[in-house]
């Protein structure tokens, strides 16, 4: 039976920190606008479970508990959830003897993975913090990032529309469009391909880059994720005009 005594685990735990090493960041974000490299939550597991077994200690989340949820919409459509839970995790000694850690876990999912990963995610930070796994950024973002449709109605600004310009326009500055290329998921079949179905379906490369610029509000069709792309033709494949894809995407469009 678990006991209220503290003197076992206190003394385990101390002599897993005093063997844990530092966990770089050698996993990386290559989706969407941001990339960024990152510690994973199975990094940290590959780290612990060694000392854990050491060490005689286990762990158990022992109370989840639902803090909120919301629906979101990408900008590409896509319905998902944001879900943030409040998760404690109990550690125990082989006598019975625990001591408990909170940590908030909160993601956004368009599946059905979205307390997967709020567990994982509080999992990774309870990990970290109590153990004081070397880190040498405490903010250290999670594995995926999401490019939610904004509230308001916004178009883009001078300088987006001068970049896109720039990236879209022919032969000119081709330095930023390999920039754009050397951080992006498409290649340039992809790319071939939106323009393809766009021309097929009777649209222009202007009203094209009207839905990159004021519906993804990006500069380049190479900031484009695989999904976001897919979606953009498959819009394009059911016979909306640029304006009512626009419009579709919650863009206010003027005549």
């Amino acid at each position: 039976m678990p006991t209220n005594s503290k003197e076992k685990i206190y003394g385990q735990m101390c002599k897993i920190l005093a063997d844990i090493k530092a966990i770089g960041k050698e996993q990386t974000v290559k989706t969407g606008p941001q990339k960024f490299n990152f510690r994973g939550v199975d990094d940290v597991y590959n780290q612990l479970h060694g000392l854990f077994a050491k060490h005689n200690v286990f762990c158990l989340p022992f109370c989840i508990e639902l803090l909120s949820e919301e629906a979101v919409t990408s900008r590409s459509g896509t319905g998902g959830w944001r879900q943030k839970y409040l998760i404690t995790f109990r550690f125990f000694a082989e006598d019975g003897s625990y001591v408990d850690a909170q940590s908030v876990g909160e993601a956004i999912d368009y599946g059905d993975k979205g307390s997967n990963k709020c567990m994982s995610i509080a999992s990774k930070y309870a990990l970290l913090q109590t153990f004081c796994i070397p880190v040498d950024d405490m903010q250290d973002p999670d594995s995926t990032t999401h490019d939610l449709k904004s509230t308001q109605n916004k178009s883009a600004s001078k300088t987006g529309q001068e970049a896109l310009n720039k990236a879209s326009g022919k032969g000119k500055n081709k330095s930023l469009t390999e920039k754009y290329k050397a951080t992006s998921e498409l290649g340039e079949e992809d790319v071939k391909a939106l323009f393809i179905v766009g021309a097929q379906f009777k649209w222009t490369r202007d009203q094209i880059k009207s839905v990159l610029e004021d519906g993804f509000n990006y500069p380049s069709t190479y900031c484009l994720s695989k999904e976001e792309l897919h979606a953009f033709i498959a819009e394009i494949k059911t016979g909306k005009t640029h304006v009512q894809v626009l419009q579709a995407m919650g863009v206010r469009v003027n005549g």
